[in-house]
């Protein structure tokens, strides 16, 4: 007799049956771990956008100012710059207010980037690089103003106020996120 007609049926069905449970408690099993990786991944996720909203905003909020006075000086530039006849003293004025703002801004070179949305950094550096281009460009020959270095002027002035316009879209675009997932008090959505 050989070694299978020995086992019993009981022994079978209940050999197979451990087999089967044992895979399908490793199935459940694998399928949780899973799950539970995937919630703590979107977990994770969510904490990482909400700091990154949350630090833009306090960004945002604290820089706003500043920003405010340089368009306050550049609509002024832009107004002047405009006319069909330009008042080179008024350009001289308003450009040696911009310069000043910039060298008693403290945060203006130094501000940090590193933990911004690069959308925001990108933004802010044109700024920054717009406003001293400006004051640079005109007040190195202040004397030989014409109406190319004007329109070079109204350009950089505009491209300044696309993008502070931009960053006060995304300043309301974060605070609504950062709203509404707060709302979802739990921060996770487990789709």
């Amino acid at each position: 007799m050989s070694f299978f007609e020995h086992v019993s049926h009981d022994a079978w069905i209940q050999s197979i049956g451990t087999i089967i449970g044992a895979f399908l408690g490793a199935l459940t099993a694998g399928i949780i771990t899973i799950k539970i990786h995937q919630i703590e991944r979107k977990r994770a996720e969510n904490e990482d956008r909400v700091e990154q909203l949350n630090t833009f905003i306090s960004f945002y909020t604290g820089y706003k100012p500043k920003l405010d006075e340089y368009m306050t000086v550049l609509r002024r530039i832009s107004i002047v710059t405009s006319q069909t006849t330009i008042d080179k003293n008024a350009v001289i004025n308003l450009l040696t207010e911009l310069s000043e703002l910039v060298k008693t801004d403290r945060q203006f070179d130094v501000i940090n980037l590193l933990n911004l949305p690069s959308k925001v950094m990108m933004r802010i550096q044109v700024i920054r690089k717009s406003i001293k281009n400006i004051v640079q460009e005109a007040l190195i020959d202040i004397e030989s103003m014409n109406e190319d270095k004007l329109k070079n002027i109204q350009s950089n002035v505009d491209r300044i106020f696309r993008y502070c316009q931009d960053l006060e879209d995304m300043d309301q675009a974060a605070i609504i996120e950062l709203k509404e997932m707060h709302k979802n008090k739990n921060l996770i959505n487990l789709d």
